[in-house]
């Protein structure tokens, strides 16, 4: 039973991007998932601001999907724009079984895998 809760949380978390957050600031009310952030892939932000929290987002689709995961963990976070963006790049292996009644056999394919976090801040006055 614990092998095959396992095995669909790898499944299901392979399925698409992940996403996490971290307040380190203010409590903020939370904006909608689809809200306006500025996001400042050069790190420059030209009005002043405080850190209301960390934002992470990781999968296989590519930094553009992953940089909109971070963008609406930002706006859970109430921030305003994601900056200090820093990316690393891995790869996976994974093997799918195939079997029928007569023989089974094993397929394998690596992937690519990328890992975004940023600094989720608010706008100040």
């Amino acid at each position: 039973m614990r092998a095959a809760a396992l095995v669909l949380a790898l499944v299901l978390a392979s399925c698409g991007p992940t996403g996490r957050m971290a307040r380190t600031g203010p409590k903020l009310p939370a904006k909608p998932l689809d809200c306006e952030i500025n996001v400042a892939l050069d790190g420059k932000l030209t009005k002043p601001y405080e850190i209301v929290g960390l934002v992470e987002a990781e999968g296989r689709d590519g930094v553009t999907e992953l940089i909109n995961v971070l963008s609406g963990q930002a706006c859970l976070l109430g921030a305003d724009a994601v900056t200090d963006i820093k990316e690393a790049v891995g790869s996976g292996y994974a093997q799918t079984a195939q079997i029928s009644a007569t023989s089974a056999s094993a397929v394998g394919s690596t992937y690519t895998i990328y890992h975004l976090t940023a600094t989720a801040v608010r706008y100040t006055p």
